[in-house]
């Protein structure tokens, strides 16, 4: 008679190893592969390997040979490898930092119409279609250090400034120029 199974109860282990390096187990609630000794643990097949759920009608993960590694979400691809970087598809949220090198170009809309980069001198936001709205309650472009070059507040007044000293402001009367109004 050909051995179809080998049966253990919750909690006995399927040890390998010498020193017990690796054990496969399950104890009444979860499953395990343990890998305790020295060295690292390969999972290795000759064609692609997936990860899926019990009757296989589920993708989780697959890694495939020569190539890309797919993460799925409810069996759906959500991110990819691929030669030249990765793939997210759907909404990202990043906790950190982004980090680019220089020149490296943030690249938006179907055109790449809106750009931003740095070249290791300067900063440019480029938009190539239409207008580029910066939208706010409070605008303000200023310095590194917080010297003041334009000042916007909604429904209020937009104020000029040279060297940091306001020198023209927008008013409901008109425009004031050094303390005079123009309307």
């Amino acid at each position: 008679m050909a051995l179809t199974k080998i049966s253990h109860d919750d909690n006995d282990k399927a040890v390998f190893g010498t020193s017990e390096d690796l054990q496969i187990f399950h104890n009444g609630s979860n499953s395990y592969i343990d890998d305790t000794g020295t060295g690292d643990l390969f999972i290795r097949g000759s064609n692609d390997l997936y990860i899926t759920n019990p009757d296989g009608t589920e993708t989780k993960a697959r890694f495939a040979t020569d190539g890309a590694v797919y993460l799925y979400h409810n069996n759906v691809k959500k991110f990819e490898t691929y030669a030249s970087g990765t793939i997210t598809t759907g909404h990202s949220v990043i906790h950190g930092n982004i980090s680019m090198a220089d020149s490296h170009i943030v690249k938006l809309g179907s055109n790449d119409d809106l750009q931003i980069y740095h070249n290791g001198s300067n900063t440019f936001l480029t938009n190539t279609t239409g207008y580029l709205f910066l939208q706010s309650d409070a605008l303000a472009l200023r310095s590194a250090g917080q010297e003041n070059y334009i000042a916007c507040t909604a429904n209020g007044s937009v104020d000029l400034y040279h060297n940091n000293v306001k020198k023209a402001e927008t008013t409901a009367d008109g425009l004031t120029i050094n303390g005079v109004t123009v309307s």
